[in-house]
């Protein structure tokens, strides 16, 4: 009778033991696992990515240009000329590769004619990164001036056939297109060099008031060539806080 009972006891018993001992077990800590590591950046992304470009920068240039117009502008007859002047731009990024422009510029020296445009267009162009040459396109909408005064002595008479010796003067003006394109070399994360050659095409009146206000149409084609140094200021970015370690044993 005992051994009836403790080999059934054993058939009971043992099985019952052995699938408990193959259960798993619960896990007792239920928060979420923590994210792994991020892999470091290359020091050069990391720097650009530690400062914030902002959308607007300054640029100043020096320009030579080359003027070919379809009728004298002068009072001499001139109707090309080479000149040197500056220029000033203002730009607004509207989005990551286009800009807004405005551009100032004037031919001051070494021709008898002086020239003022001024200049609303787009700049294209790739977003900054860790390279230094980003290449870009212009492209905009001009007002050309072009004023010539002259003093003749009151004993010489008018060459074009009238008017009264004495001061005279032409001007000049009227709406273009411009286009053209360049590159831009970085210096430092402010500054930077840009290089560009420009065409602008524009249909001018000029007004001759030596000859008594007689006005005359032409076109006017313009080579430029400039090279400037632009500023764009940025301001820094706070690192993101770390992910904060495993929470410390409590006490």
């Amino acid at each position: 009778m005992r051994i009836r009972l403790a080999l059934s006891f054993a058939v009971l018993v043992v099985p019952m033991l052995t699938a408990s001992a193959q259960r798993l077990p619960m896990p007792r800590d239920r928060r979420p696992a923590r994210p792994a590591e991020l892999p470091p950046q290359p020091a050069s992304l990391a720097r650009e990515f530690a400062y914030k470009r902002l959308p607007y920068s300054a640029e100043s240039y020096p320009l030579l240009s080359y003027n070919d117009a379809s009728a004298p502008v002068t009072a001499g007859g001139m109707s090309s000329w080479v000149s040197w002047g500056l220029g000033q731009r203002i730009d607004y990024r509207i989005a990551p590769a286009v800009s807004a422009t405005m551009d100032f510029t004037s031919s001051l020296w070494g021709a008898p004619v002086r020239t003022e445009t001024v200049e609303l267009g787009l700049r294209l162009r790739p977003d900054r990164n860790a390279n230094r040459f980003y290449p870009f396109l212009d492209v905009r909408f001009g007002y050309m001036q072009a004023f010539q005064s002259q003093f003749r002595p009151f004993d010489v008479e008018d060459p074009f056939g009238g008017g009264a010796p004495g001061q005279g003067s032409r001007w000049s003006r009227g709406f273009g297109a411009v286009g053209g394109g360049g590159i831009e070399y970085t210096l430092s994360r402010m500054f930077s060099v840009t290089s560009s050659a420009v065409l602008m095409r524009s249909r001018l009146a000029t007004r001759t008031f030596l000859t008594g206000g007689e006005e005359t149409e032409f076109w006017m084609t313009t080579y430029r060539y400039t090279v400037g140094l632009r500023f764009n200021p940025v301001r820094s970015v706070h690192p993101p806080v770390p992910y904060p370690n495993a929470a410390a044993p409590q006490r």
